[in-house]
């Protein structure tokens, strides 16, 4: 595949799942689809391929980022709220913020010149 199509097929692939990810928020799905332009729009003319391909990779990590890491949740009745948990979704264990845990103190280190 030549390098126009695959900036193409980048770019329509972060449109699609943007229109999964933010189903519904025309806010935030008119917000990501600019920014999608502008990014885009910004790299235009660039013609190093190199640069390019790690544009691509840039593009296809946001694109797996917005899959499986944002969800989307709804109020459905006041302090009630229901997520949008997609099959790609990563699930993970969820912890309990503590404010009063310890933060474990940094070890000094040694400067070079002392050693």
């Amino acid at each position: 595949m030549n390098i126009r199509t695959e900036v193409f097929s980048c770019y329509k692939m972060l449109f699609r799942t943007t229109k999964i990810v933010f189903n519904g928020d025309i806010a935030a799905l008119d917000a990501s689809r600019q920014k999608i332009r502008e990014e885009f729009n910004k790299n235009r003319f660039l013609s190093d391929e190199k640069a390019i391909r790690d544009l691509l990779k840039v593009g296809r990590d946001a694109d797996e980022f917005l899959r499986r890491c944002i969800v989307q949740a709804e109020e459905v009745k006041e302090n009630h709220y229901m997520a949008r948990i997609r099959d790609e979704t990563i699930l993970q264990d969820n912890f309990l913020f503590n404010p009063d845990a310890p933060i474990p103190a940094k070890k000094p280190r040694k400067k070079c010149s002392e050693t």
